[in-house]
């Protein structure tokens, strides 16, 4: 019977060593790729979601989630960015018809003023 011997083997576990620690090397740089790839997608998530927040509170919502489902509740037939149009457009109306309110309220109470100067006279 033969007798076992490692020597004749070191090289050929030497070249299976290192072609398994360059296999690790390569899975170690996949796995960090991966981990800054997620840790990425986890700070757009979380970027998105601050900003849509942000946006909803600045609707005067506590979050995106309740802002959406206001939305899907009121049935409205036109864009909320149209709203915001006609919103603006109709303040600007109302400043103009409040200045011509003025305006008359001022001619009405110098009309009066005449009318109670003419009924002194007479």
């Amino acid at each position: 019977m033969a007798t076992f011997s490692s020597v004749q083997d070191r090289p050929r576990d030497k070249l299976l060593h290192e072609k398994h620690q360059k296999e690790l090397g390569e899975k170690d740089r996949k796995i960090e790729r991966l981990q800054r790839a997620n840790d990425e997608s986890w700070k757009r998530h979380f970027d998105a979601q601050a900003r849509g927040n942000h946006f909803a509170q600045a609707l005067g919502f506590h979050d995106i989630f309740e802002a959406q489902t206001a939305i899907d509740i009121a049935g409205h037939e036109i864009p909320y960015k149209e709203c915001f149009t006609r919103v603006d457009t109709l303040r600007g109306q109302v400043s103009g018809l409040q200045a011509e309110n003025l305006e008359l309220l001022e001619r009405i109470t110098a009309l009066e003023a005449e009318n109670t100067r003419k009924a002194a006279e007479n």
